[in-house]
Formats: structure tokens, C-alpha cells, sequence
């Protein structure tokens, strides 16, 4: 018997399996500490070092985690294993060709090992390679029909090139073998887009009772079952929204066209001046960042979502990055900014209102913001939900709202944001200013 930790009598074999129990159950600090006591007696052992490195990832000491990662494989080049969660690690902090390069290390061991096909079509469409990552989840399923995982990225795929019927039956696949709350939720788009709106609603009941803490198809339900709904979602909804999409984002957008940070470039760049203090306002992965940066002095960004700020502060252009949602951010920082740019943020506001109020506060006089909107072309109406979650509002009420907020309107130009499910979607870009 050998002495692990402070007060209990356990051998190596024990402590490992009371390790691996307390990593299974969250209990992330009490898991690290005996991987470590146990590593303290036994350096060599691969499985406890293996396991460490994750548990230090999921701590947030992804630089430790990685270290001990590489030592295993360096220890034993054949650890599949310890090579997978190497790649899954790499991958989330962004370093994607290494983290391709342990993926295929695996597959040069095991072709048809499921877990690394999976992750590699993950990583390949996150770099806006679909043809690669369908042939990947596809050479998955032929090696493990029951990875639900490779069904549900299948089902995504399917659904991005508008094959809405492969994507209806990957979603019920992927439902089948894991009843996730992502699953679910993409089984009840899939159904949506095929036009049976009760269908969804079951669907989304069904996930409301297996994930009752679940944001996304709490929020959805309502919007399929009120239609007069004006609550905007909630920050619990935005933060899982948008951290589940981080991975993918930048490449699903450019396969939509998305113009949005081109046309705020464009439009900064007309404008020919800097600004002292800016905020980018929903920065998400600092998409807009580079078009931003040229005219700031010093660049703040702000975002819900914390894997998108990761990924925003790999483009390295931005002076500094919070976790904050946007009118609160806006009142607790007042008369800061120089130039407020929010591109694709406001979308997810019913009542332009409290934004516009808010907004006015943070800037300076003399001030600046510029942001886009989707068009609503029904002028009888303020706004309107669609299925997304996105809000659309019409001209007549974007006009009120910012006159209401003491702020006055520079420009309001008409344009093609995006494409979505090869349709145009119609927006503005909007400049406005704080008087002196």
C-alpha cells in the first residue's frame, strides 16, 4: 500500500480508479491533485498521464495539459488515446495544422478509428472543408454506425448544402444514439425546415424534459408556440448559441457571403478619420477586428461567448476582450467610447429601445456607432421573430428608437448581409451620432 494524499490508504490501482471516477463526476481540482500524487510515485504511468493532461485542459491549463500530452505520445508513439485528446486540445486552442497532425497519427495506427474520423471531419469543416469532413464522418459510420456525434455533424453538413432530407434522417440518427440536447435541438430544426411546425414542437418538448436546464430549446418552444412573442432570448441562450457555433463560424460564414465586416470596413474607410477609444460590441471571433483596428487607437471587444473570445484574441488585434453582455456593458462604462461598432449583434434585440438608450450613455459626445440590422419590409410592425431566434426590425421603428435615445441618424444604407439557405437576407448599415 502506498500513501495517496493526506488522509487515505489507497494502492496505485485504487487511487487511479477514485481518480477516474471524481474526473467522471466534475470534480475537476480533486481528480487533478491525486492524477498528481499519483504521478509524484509513479512517473511513468501513461494512463494517469494521459488523463492529467486533460483534466488540466479542462481547468484551464491548457499549456500544462498540452505538456503532458506530448510527453506520453513521446513516451509511446502508439497511444492512440493520449494522441486524440493531444488533437482535441490543439484543436480547441486554435492550433489547428497540429492539431490535424495527431488526428492523422491516429488514423496511421487505426484507419477506421471512429472518435479520430469524427474529430478530423470536425476539424476539416471548421477550416471550410466539407467535401473532406463528409467523407470523414461517412468513413466513421462505415466503422462505427453508431457514432452519434459523426450522425449529428453529418446532419449539419447535410442541412448546409441544403439537402434537407439526408438531414432529417442524419438528425433522427443522431437522436437515436445519443438523445442530446444538441441532438434534439438539430432534430427539431431539421423537422421545422421540412414544415411541420407540431412535429418540432414534440421534438423540443422532448428535449425540454431530458434537459430541462437547456436555453436553446426553451427559448425555441416559444417561439414556435407564441407567435406574438416579444421577450428577446435570454444570456443563457446567446452564450450556448454561440459557444457550440465558435468552432465552425468563421468558415459557415464566408460559405454564406457574409458581408458584414466588409461593409463596416468599407464604410470606416470612407469615412477617412480615427477614433481614440472603440468597441466592437459582440465582437464573437473578431470577425469585424481587422476592418476596426486601422482607425483605433485603442480597441476593446465585448462578447456573451467565451470560446468566441478565445478565438478572437488569436487575430490579435484587439487591446482587450471582456465576457459581458452588451446594455450592461454599455451602462456601467458611460461617456468611454469614441466609436461603437456592432455588427450582427442587435438581431438578437426584440426592443431597440433599451439598446439605443444605453448605447447613447456609453458614447462620448461628439461620438459615433455604427451597426447593421435585418430589414422587416411589413412597416405596420416594429419587429419579428424568425425560427432562428433572430430579430427583424422594420425602418419606421429603427428610425423612432434611435430619435427616442437623443441620437441622430448619419446614414442608413440598404444592403444584401448575408445569404441563408440560398435566399439574400436584407438588412441596413446604420451610422448615427451623440451631439456635442
Amino acid at each position: 500500500m502506498k500513501k495517496i494524499g493526506d488522509k487515505t490508504e489507497l494502492s496505485i490501482e485504487e487511487a487511479v480508479e477514485v481518480a477516474i471516477h471524481m474526473h467522471k463526476k466534475g470534480m475537476l481540482d480533486q481528480s487533478e491533485a491525486m492524477y498528481q500524487a499519483i504521478l509524484n510515485l509513479q512517473p511513468g504511468n501513461l494512463t494517469v498521464m494521459n488523463l492529467h493532461g486533460v483534466v488540466l485542459h479542462q481547468l484551464g491549463r491548457s499549456a500544462e495539459g498540452l505538456q503532458k500530452l506530448e510527453q506520453c505520445v513521446a513516451a509511446d508513439p502508439s497511444y492512440i488515446d493520449a494522441w486524440s485528446n493531444l488533437g482535441n486540445i490543439l484543436s480547441q486552442c486554435g492550433k489547428l495544422d497540429e492539431a490535424e497532425s495527431a488526428y492523422r497519427q491516429v488514423l496511421t495506427t487505426s484507419p477506421s478509428h471512429a472518435n479520430a474520423l469524427s474529430n478530423l471531419a470536425a476539424l476539416r469543416l471548421r477550416r471550410g472543408d466539407q467535401d473532406t469532413a463528409i467523407e470523414c464522418l461517412e468513413r466513421c459510420l462505415e466503422a462505427n454506425p453508431e457514432h452519434a456525434e459523426a450522425w449529428f455533424n453529418l446532419a449539419r453538413l447535410y442541412a448546409h448544402f441544403g439537402q434537407d432530407d439526408k438531414a432529417l434522417a442524419a438528425s433522427h440518427k443522431a437522436v437515436e444514439f445519443a438523445p442530446t440536447a444538441n441532438a434534439l435541438n438539430g432534430l427539431a430544426r431539421a423537422v421545422l425546415h421540412g414544415g411541420d411546425v407540431e412535429q418540432a414542437k414534440a421534438v423540443l418538448r422532448r428535449c425540454r424534459a431530458l434537459h430541462p436546464d437547456d436555453p436553446i430549446s426553451e427559448y425555441h418552444l416559444k417561439l414556435l408556440t407564441d407567435k406574438s412573442l416579444t421577450e428577446a432570448p435570454s444570456e443563457d441562450y446567446v452564450r450556448k448559441l454561440f459557444d457550440d457555433f465558435s468552432a465552425a463560424f468563421d468558415s459557415v460564414l464566408e460559405k454564406l457571403d457574409y458581408r458584414v465586416p466588409d461593409l463596416i470596413g468599407e464604410r470606416l474607410s470612407a469615412l477617412q478619420r480615427s477614433w481614440q477609444s472603440v468597441l466592437d460590441a459582440g465582437c464573437g471571433t473578431g470577425l469585424c477586428g481587422p476592418h476596426i483596428k486601422p482607425w483605433s487607437s485603442h480597441l476593446v471587444g465585448i462578447d456573451l461567448s467565451t470560446r468566441m473570445l478565445q478565438l478572437a484574441q488569436d487575430r490579435d488585434v484587439y487591446d482587450r476582450l471582456e465576457e459581458a453582455e452588451l446594455t450592461a456593458y454599455f451602462n456601467a462604462h458611460p461617456d468611454e467610447y469614441d466609436l461603437v461598432v456592432s455588427g450582427d449583434t442587435l438581431i438578437y434585440f426584440s426592443d431597440l429601445s433599451l439598446v439605443f438608450d444605453s448605447l447613447g450613455r456609453t458614447l462620448r459626445p461628439g461620438a459615433t456607432a455604427l451597426f447593421t440590422l435585418e430589414k422587416l419590409p411589413d412597416t405596420s410592425r416594429d419587429f419579428a421573430v424568425s425560427s432562428s431566434g433572430r430579430y427583424r426590425h422594420s425602418l419606421p421603428y429603427i428610425e423612432q428608437s434611435i430619435s427616442d435615445a437623443g441620437l441622430g441618424i448619419s446614414s442608413i444604407v440598404e444592403q444584401t448581409l448575408r445569404m441563408e439557405r440560398a435566399n439574400p437576407v436584407e438588412g441596413y448599415l446604420i451610422q448615427l451620432g451623440k451631439g456635442s
